[in-house]
């Protein structure tokens, strides 16, 4: 890796909670496994994509301590059916761990400044495309994003030709 750019566990570092932090490493030992590298995006933001298509972003090292994970789950015009398919434990899941607009971290859709609607298992919600945000994920959110991994890579497997 280039000197001048840090790497994964050097980010980790900023994360203030221990727990987290460990949380964190582990997870990123599990997309290691399944093949899925973190790459710099930005000064020292990282994203983690599949076949060129967004499977997650991360930022480790912001100055307040937190660990903020941002996980794409499909693109907007694919998330019902993708839902739909899926167990009810990880549609409960995804409900309470939307990004919905006006979170405290919503800097405003443009050209949409109030978000973009879907329905979401027959429920209109404004949100920030189809994402899920996470703030200091815990080891239970861990082991959901890990499943939402799999779903997001096969969905990818499927939908990208």
């Amino acid at each position: 890796m280039d000197a001048n750019k840090p790497t994964v566990y050097e980010l980790a570092e900023n994360i203030a909670s221990d727990d987290v932090k460990n949380n964190f490493l582990d997870f990123i030992e599990y997309c290691a496994s399944l093949k899925l590298k973190p790459h710099l995006y930005a000064s020292e933001k990282m994203n983690i994509k599949y076949k060129g298509k967004m499977i997650l972003r991360f930022d480790p090292s912001c100055l307040d301590g937190n660990l903020y994970i941002i996980f794409t789950v499909a693109y907007g015009h694919q998330l019902e059916n993708l839902l739909a398919e899926q167990p009810e434990d990880i549609q409960k899941f995804f409900i309470e761990n939307i990004r919905l607009c006006g979170h405290d971290e919503c800097i405003g859709c443009k050209p949409v400044p109030k978000g973009l609607v879907f329905n979401i298992l027959g429920v209109k919600r404004e949100m920030c495309f189809s994402e899920m945000l996470f703030k200091n994920p815990t080891r239970e959110q861990f082991e959901y994003i890990k499943k939402w991994v799999i779903i997001r890579r096969e969905h990818i497997k499927t939908t990208v030709k």
